[in-house]
Parts: C-alpha cells; sequence; structure tokens
C-alpha cells in the first residue's frame, strides 16, 4: 500500500485470501432444489409476429426471477411497464371487456396466466389474481390470470421455507412457452394439479345490427364478435407420489358473461335487412 500512496509502479501487492463458509452447499442445494412444478401454454400460427415477439421479451425478463421464502412476487414489478421504449410492440389487448384492439405488450396476459398455473401447482399462495373478461384460448377456462400494468395485477407469495427460482422459455419451433419452478420438493412427494369444470354456459342475445354510413353501401364489418359465456368452478387437486388422488378442493368459481355480437352495415346491406315500408333510406 505504501507503493500505491507514494505512487511507485510498477509495484507488488500481496493479498490476503480469507475463507468463508458457503451460506448454502451443494449438499443443501441437491436436497433442496428440485423441478417442483411446470407449466407450458401453446400459441398458434395465426398469432402475429409482434405478439410472438411480446412473448419472448416477457419470457426473458421473468426467467431467472428467485423468490425468497416468505416474500411476495409481483407480476407488473417485476416485468415492468409494456411500453414502445421497453421493446414491447404493439399486439391485440381486450379492449372494454368485449372486443381485441392492438395495444403494446398485447400478449403479456399468457405469460402471467402460464406462470400462474405453475406457480399455483408449486403449492404457493395466490395473492391477486383476475380472470380475463373473455376467455383466453390458449388455457382452460378459469385458469388464466389478466394483467395491465397500473390496473390488474398477478402476485404470489412463496409460502414454502425455501427460496424457489423461475426458469421461463419460448420454444418457437413448437409455439410453446413453459415456466418452471424450483425449489423444495411438496410433503411426500406430492403433485399438484389445478382442474377447471364447465357447469354453465350462457348464448349471447341476438346479434345487434347497425347502419353505419362511413362503410361503403354494400359493406359489412364485424365490430364485435359475439361469444358465449361460462361459468366454471376450479379444483386444486393433491396427488400422491404414484399418482393416486389425495384431495380434491373447490378453491374458486369464475364467471364469464355473454358477449353480445354488433355487426356494422353499409345502406344498401342495412335497406336490405330491415325494408322501409316508406321507401329505403336515403343513400
Amino acid at each position: 500500500m505504501a507503493a500505491l500512496k507514494a505512487a511507485q509502479f510498477p509495484a507488488t501487492i500481496e493479498l490476503e485470501i480469507e475463507s468463508a463458509p458457503a451460506k448454502i452447499t451443494e449438499d443443501e442445494l441437491r436436497q433442496n432444489i428440485t423441478l417442483v412444478s411446470s407449466f407450458s401454454t401453446k400459441y398458434t400460427q395465426a398469432n402475429s409476429s409482434n405478439r410472438t415477439q411480446n412473448l419472448a421479451l416477457g419470457m426473458q425478463k421473468l426467467n431467472g426471477a428467485i423468490v425468497d421464502a416468505g416474500a411476495k412476487f409481483s407480476f407488473n414489478d417485476y416485468i415492468g411497464p409494456r411500453t414502445p421504449e421497453l421493446g414491447w410492440l404493439k399486439a391485440p389487448t381486450i379492449v372494454g371487456g368485449v372486443k381485441f384492439e392492438d395495444d403494446y405488450g398485447g400478449g403479456i396476459c399468457q405469460v402471467s396466466t402460464t406462470l400462474y398455473n405453475a406457480v399455483a401447482r408449486a403449492n404457493m399462495q395466490i395473492d391477486q389474481r383476475k380472470r380475463h373478461s373473455i376467455p383466453s384460448t390458449y388455457v382452460d377456462h378459469g385458469l388464466d390470470a389478466a394483467v395491465a400494468y397500473g390496473t390488474t395485477d398477478f402476485a404470489f407469495t412463496n409460502t414454502s421455507d425455501y427460496p424457489i427460482y423461475i426458469f421461463a422459455h419460448i420454444n418457437k419451433d413448437s409455439k410453446t412457452i413453459t415456466v418452471e419452478v424450483y425449489g423444495r420438493a411438496l410433503e411426500n412427494g406430492q403433485k399438484l394439479d389445478l382442474i377447471s369444470k364447465e357447469v354453465e354456459t350462457y348464448d349471447p342475445a341476438e346479434t345487434i345490427v347497425q347502419l353505419d354510413t362511413t362503410l361503403g353501401p354494400d359493406e359489412t364489418v364485424e365490430t364485435v364478435t359475439a361469444r358465449k359465456g361460462y361459468k366454471v368452478e376450479v379444483y386444486k387437486n393433491t396427488y400422491d407420489k404414484d399418482g393416486n388422488l389425495l384431495n380434491s378442493e373447490k378453491i374458486y368459481t369464475d364467471t364469464y358473461k355473454a358477449v353480445q355480437g354488433i355487426t356494422s352495415v353499409g345502406i344498401n346491406v342495412y335497406n336490405s335487412m330491415f325494408p322501409s315500408t316508406s321507401g329505403p333510406l336515403a343513400q
């Protein structure tokens, strides 16, 4: 150090190395870190390239997350806002609870849904989870987890006595995203699963046909797609290490309202559908 202070270069510095015991040993890791649960969802060829890019970005941000024992994980806090400055692209998102429009981060709910299903099967405590207004196509009804930055979050608490490690990846060949949860195995080698049971369906009201003078005279546009509604019950099933069912517990009920369709038509189409006794509407 004297040579350094005197600016005498070159100089030789001798460092003292002090050994310290590891906080977590290799044996502890082997005993406590195992694949507790895994869940995958698929996306389709019909999905836009923007949506696929958003999936990849979301999985990249999620990959490697560590949640300590007793800690709470917020999806929105961890992933952050979905803005163009942060690399998010425009893709379909649900608007007004009835239709899809492009917005930044479209598709991120598939990431939160896949995470939800993985951590629920790892027996984490689910603190915040909300269904979509329109059922998702990539998971059974009642097993989705909607997110919207600033308004709707998905959150859970690691109620185990050991950290969990989250690995997330996308396979563009199989068009699959997968979330794996590593941590301490469930008691006695048990496994958990979530089962959705559809108990009621609701037909939408008759589609509304409305005149839109901004359309061409013979043009027809489906403004809102008619959709059935569903009531589902979700059960948490517990199995022993041999796959035998030990317990089935209903944990919640979700209801998706039916959506009434709206079709917008031009003047000629409208007149042909609704002929007036006093003559057609003026063109």
